[in-house]
């Protein structure tokens, strides 16, 4: 059997008290967050529901022979009132990406540079 003392320190007290009250928040939202990632999941489920219904519908717009050899489907969306299938060129997204990465490597390596001493 376990044995406690009643401690008589009412600052330890309201530390003690906004502690418990910080976890029970924490608890709290542990809980909300699982309700919304199952709201999530299921709407998730909905979404690939309605993409599999679309897909055969949109295979007659999407005929490989028609699309550049580095282009590829990327999505369908709305513009106002607009039905939009975005095609890209992934080589020209891959060209945009190194450009990124030389220009970063660039900045880095000039952010590295010391200034020197005459």
């Amino acid at each position: 059997m376990n044995r406690f003392i009643v401690l008589d320190d009412p600052k330890v007290k309201s530390l003690i008290q906004s502690k418990e009250k910080l976890a029970t928040e924490v608890i709290n939202i542990g809980k909300e967050i699982e309700k919304l990632e199952e709201k999530r999941n299921k709407l998730v489920l909905k979404i690939e529901r309605y993409n599999g219904k679309a897909d055969p519908l949109l295979k007659k717009y999407l005929k490989e022979d028609e699309l550049g050899e580095f282009e590829k489907h990327q999505r369908v969306y709305l513009e106002g009132d607009e039905l939009r299938l975005e095609i890209i060129d992934e080589l020209e997204e891959y060209k945009v990406y190194i450009k990124q990465a030389k220009e970063e490597a660039k900045k880095n390596k000039d952010g590295d540079k010391q200034p020197t001493k005459d």
